[in-house]
């Protein structure tokens, strides 16, 4: 969200609609025109970016689409000499005094948040080399006959990394939207909806071709039935803040399959009066998808789907799904996807004690990481607490590492002997890489979440994003233009990237109570609830 709008900067946003057909269309609806007129108040800004500005910047988390008025950008599709890798595009220097960074950042005003640049711009002096060396694709501004170009919607929207890099081929005159704006006109306008959906279903296709994004199961399907599959696909979001939605009930007819693009949700199912959770969908999950290979089309679901919170997905209608889909996938693909599918095969078969034994214990630590988020977590720093003898050495060696400063608390909710600390978790879809002003947080390409304190300004914006407390503002370090001064500053785990050995916290513990662990993994909690040793699935090594 932005500042409320000067009158000149309201002008320059009614031209940007008016030069938008897609947008011009929706404002002429005068039963919603009120409405519209807010939402681009609140939510969306002119945006103008010389020759060879970097747009998005692959591997960023933007808030931010952008409509394209005027000018052309290119998207950087295959890189095969890496010359748009993060090495060659750095941001602020680190020299650069922290106190001159609170330029890009305003203090809040009133119930707006107030970012004036979400990015730190950044030029290519190489825009000649890129053309001629890497694969990119052009988008132009809208036309009746191609119809809107919306750039970063789908990372936008779906709250993840943008997939490739765009930048300005020549001067661009755009209309940048705050995510959340987007989704108010999305469930506002029916031509804007149908818009987006086609655009991101279409990028959702083109990302899978090009393994960009990880999709087991449709990314054995042939170009040609993955081409017929998209045409009666729908991008959907569902669900709302922290509640919990209820996609497809137990006993209803299959008509439609979801691909989790962004978010989670949590499968169970109810038998003699009771409720159990069987797993969980992610990214890249698929649900329904067993139960039309078990029973064909028209097959009734054997779970309920729960999605919790904001989540989006590609949806595909059963009878294309059967005819384009499931030819491609063999059983052991289908498990590999859709948690239900263990249900699905063995409905009619009576289970034994020791199983419902192990489908109790399961569903409860289940029910612990879904209910607690933890399902986000790529290295979650899990403890057993049959080996925990409260030495304190993992959180000493953290300090000795971060310069007397531990980056985690060893407390932290626990479940069936193992405990999950309040350190960093290097999220899938991580929170605190939204809205950063000075670009502080960041991934690298090796997966950790990275917060670089030179240039952090203490704002507090990734402390308050991460819904585990696992970011704390410390003061640590003295400002260079007034040395008579602390300034707070973001801390949080970074997986000591910088030390090959791998985390210090891991490696202190005498007694191997300690792993990072990754806790999106669907084998997981059966392999727990069997006993393998949580050194055996530390991800990080010793």
């Amino acid at each position: 969200m932005f500042r409320q709008l000067s009158g000149r900067e309201r002008e320059a946003v009614r031209a940007a609609v008016r030069a938008s057909p897609l947008l011009s269309q929706a404002a002429a609806d005068r039963a919603t025109a009120t409405r519209f007129e807010e939402i681009l108040g609140r939510h969306a800004r002119p945006a103008r970016f010389n020759a060879g500005e970097i747009v998005c910047r692959k591997g960023d988390y933007g808030g931010l689409l952008y409509f394209v008025l005027e000018g052309t950008l290119r998207e950087v599709i295959a890189d095969r000499d890496d010359l748009m890798s993060m090495a060659d595009l750095p941001r602020l220097t680190t020299t650069q005094p922290r106190r001159s960074l609170w330029k890009f950042w305003k203090k809040q005003d009133e119930d707006d948040i107030v970012v004036v640049d979400t990015h730190v711009r950044q030029t290519l002096a190489n825009v000649g080399e890129v053309l001629g060396r890497c694969e990119t694709r052009c988008f132009e501004p809208a036309s009746e006959q191609a119809g809107e170009t919306i750039v970063g919607g789908l990372a936008a929207l779906t709250r993840s990394p943008f997939p490739r890099t765009v930048f300005a081929e020549t001067p661009v005159r755009l209309l940048a939207m705050h995510w959340r704006g987007m989704r108010d006109l999305i469930g506002l306008c029916e031509p804007v909806r149908r818009a987006v959906n086609a655009q991101c279903c279409a990028d959702i296709i083109d990302l899978i071709r090009s393994d960009a994004f990880e999709a087991p199961a449709l990314s054995l399907l042939s170009q040609d039935a993955l081409a017929e599959l998209v045409k009666s696909a729908d991008f959907r979001f569902t669900g709302s803040g922290a509640s919990e939605f209820t996609a497809v009930r137990q006993g209803e007819a299959i008509h439609e399959v979801f691909m989790v693009v962004s978010g989670f949700g949590r499968v169970r199912r109810e038998s003699a009066g009771q409720r159990r959770s069987v797993g969980f969908v992610r990214r890249g999950d698929m649900f329904g998808l067993a139960a039309l290979a078990a029973g064909g089309h028209g097959a009734q679901s054997a779970t309920t789907l729960d999605f919790l919170g904001n989540v989006s997905a590609l949806v595909l209608p059963a009878e294309a799904t059967v005819e384009h889909c499931l030819p491609f996938l063999s059983d052991e693909n289908i498990a590999a996807v859709d948690p239900a599918s263990g249900v699905e095969a063995g409905v009619t078969r009576q289970p034994t004690r020791a199983e419902l034994r192990n489908r109790s214990n399961e569903a409860r630590l289940v029910d612990f990481l879904v209910d607690n988020a933890f399902v986000r977590g790529r290295q979650a720093m899990v403890i057993d607490q049959a080996r925990c003898v409260g030495c304190d050495a993992c959180v000493r060696a953290c300090a000795d590492t971060h310069a007397g400063v531990p980056r985690f608390v060893r407390a932290g909710p626990a479940r069936g002997g193992f405990a999950v600390a309040n350190a960093c978790m290097h999220c899938e879809e991580a929170p605190c890489l939204v809205n950063c002003p000075t670009d502080a947080v960041f991934r690298k390409f090796s997966g950790e979440v990275v917060l670089s304190e030179m240039l952090c300004v203490g704002c507090g914006t990734c402390a308050t994003a991460c819904p585990y407390d696992n970011i704390r503002l410390v003061e640590m370090g003295r400002d260079v233009e007034q040395k008579e001064s602390w300034l707070p500053v973001a801390v949080k785990c970074d997986l000591c990237f910088s030390q090959k050995a791998g985390p210090a916290c891991v490696r202190a513990c005498p007694h191997d109570a300690v792993a990072r662990v990754d806790l999106t993994d669907h084998d997981l909690v059966p392999r727990l609830v069997n006993g393998v040793p949580l050194k055996a699935l530390d991800t990080k090594g010793r």
